[in-house]
């Protein structure tokens, strides 16, 4: 099921859609005091690994067309003194620089949590600073507001 909002839609991304989504990564993260200019291509290389979960890739896309937004949950194994544990990290988020705080990101989010939680997964972690994920000017941190 896809996340429709007033003009833009949230969908599992498709590979077809790879070449557009390695632009917008560069574009977005170009914007960024943080990028060291190689997200785009860590997320080709996260695309041929194993934690690489196809369902959980999901692109924010206009109504006319366009992708204006990434998020990728991917695998990561927790080592726990029980078992080990599959969980998932958020990386990378991205969003077009002329659609940045008109609730994409929080939109992707919202659907690759519900997604995540439909598959069995209790725990998402977010990598990258803390500061990027506030939302708007509240100072609250999007993953206060996505627990479950």
């Amino acid at each position: 099921m896809d996340t429709q909002n007033s003009w833009f839609k949230v969908r599992r991304e498709k590979p077809s859609d790879y070449d557009e989504v390695y632009q917008l990564v560069k574009l977005s993260f170009a914007a960024s005091r943080h990028s060291d200019g190689t997200e785009a291509d860590y997320l080709n290389d996260l695309r041929k690994k194993e934690t690489f979960i196809p369902s959980l890739s999901l692109v924010a896309e206009k109504e006319n067309g366009g992708l204006i937004g990434q998020i990728v949950l991917s695998g990561t194994e927790i080592i726990t003194p029980w078992k080990p544990v599959t969980e998932l990290l958020l990386s990378p988020l991205c969003v077009h620089p002329l659609f940045f705080r008109r609730g994409i990101a929080r939109a992707m989010m919202t659907e690759g949590f519900r997604r995540a939680k439909k598959m069995g997964y209790a725990a998402v972690f977010l990598c990258g600073d803390p500061e990027v994920y506030k939302i708007s000017d509240s100072g609250q941190l999007l993953s206060t507001v996505f627990s479950y």
